[in-house]
């Protein structure tokens, strides 16, 4: 996947025409949020579509829905990287000291001094 910045950039009216397509459903508001972090940190746009009905109690799925969409042009690129994702998870043996980070899988190093904080 290419860095957002690599991208070309949209025009305001681009990302205002452009259509939305549902990528995939999500269990929950923070499952989705973790989608789209990972989505927004390999440079595409994504957004949480909730479709839940919060005022009553639903026993019908269909309206409980957690949606992630991205536009419509970037939709197959975004399956691609959902599903490089799940592969990579998949193939980590159980007991590694490794990590799942956007740039793939990573060893632990427990030795290694924590980075400062860049908030601070």
């Amino acid at each position: 996947m290419e860095p957002r910045d690599e991208r070309e950039e949209e025009t305001p009216e681009q990302a205002v025409e452009e259509p939305w397509e549902a990528l995939e459903e999500a269990g929950g508001e923070a499952e989705a949020a973790l989608v789209v972090g990972f989505l927004e940190s390999m440079g595409f746009r994504a957004s949480i579509v909730d479709r839940s009905l919060h005022q009553v109690p639903a026993q019908n799925e269909e309206l409980m829905d957690v949606v992630i969409a991205v536009p419509a042009s970037q939709l197959e690129a975004a399956r691609a990287a959902l599903a490089n994702r799940e592969k990579e998870f998949a193939s980590a043996k159980e007991g590694e000291e490794t990590v799942l980070t956007e740039d793939g899988m990573v060893s632990i190093d427990e030795s290694a001094e924590p980075e400062p904080n860049k908030e601070a």
